[in-house]
């Protein structure tokens, strides 16, 4: 469930963010949650890069969507 809630930001960040959202063809307030997601996962694990955080994300939606593919262990 979402919630509503005010956040102030300078307004050189807010229009970072909104470059951003529009870029990525996204909300301001779907971008916020990805770099609070991102954010939240990079800080639990401090080991990881953005890189392979975005890497792992990206399989996860792809296997709810479908379209996994098994890996099979071995020679065929």
């Amino acid at each position: 469930m979402s919630k509503a809630i005010s956040l102030r930001l300078p307004d050189e960040l807010q229009e970072e963010v909104e470059k951003k959202a529009r870029l990525h063809h996204r909300s301001f307030s779907k971008q916020i949650e990805k770099y609070v997601t991102d954010g939240l996962i990079l800080e639990d694990n401090p080991d990881l890069s953005l890189s392979f955080v975005s890497d792992i994300k990206e399989a996860v939606y792809e296997i709810k969507a479908g379209k996994g593919v098994p890996y099979k262990v071995g020679r065929h």
